[in-house]
């Protein structure tokens, strides 16, 4: 029986100890990092996320009533979970981001960065329509271009 207390007692500090270790992805205005999946279910949670930008293409597809368009994914460097409290439930593990502009002059900063590192802030949430090009869509409200 103490064998068990202890294995049990070592497990939830090892934990606690876990999302100190990885490097926080959202800390900022509520977010947080549970265990090892970002946390946006607050109203006013912002998502901070650094990678690779890339513009892809997405052919029409006429079953959804769905013309030719694009989206601005960000490939993360490592793979992540993501709670928002109602569409995403952390179970997924995934290291892309489809990013959309707030403002025009985010869209011009996108249009410049493919291709390269930047840094993404803004309010996240789960997929959930077929407009949705990655498990987790971040509407930025502020980009910071990290390598050239």
């Amino acid at each position: 029986m103490k064998g068990i207390l202890m294995r049990c007692a070592l497990g939830m500090i090892i934990a606690l100890l876990i999302p100190a270790a990885v490097p926080a992805m959202a800390e900022q205005a509520g977010t947080t990092s549970t265990g090892r999946c970002v946390n946006a279910a607050r109203a006013d949670a912002i998502v901070t996320l650094a990678g690779r930008l890339e513009r892809k293409e997405f052919p029409a597809n006429a079953d959804l009533n769905q013309s030719a368009t694009h989206a601005f994914i960000l490939h993360l460097p490592r793979m992540i979970c993501f709670e928002d409290g109602e569409f995403a439930d952390g179970s997924e593990r995934f290291d892309r981001v489809h990013v959309i502009a707030t403002t025009p002059q985010i869209a011009a900063q996108f249009t410049r960065a493919v291709g390269q590192t930047i840094t993404v802030a803004g309010p996240a949430m789960g997929a959930h329509t077929a407009h949705h090009r990655a498990p987790m869509v971040l509407r930025v409200e502020r980009v910071t271009q990290t390598e050239k």
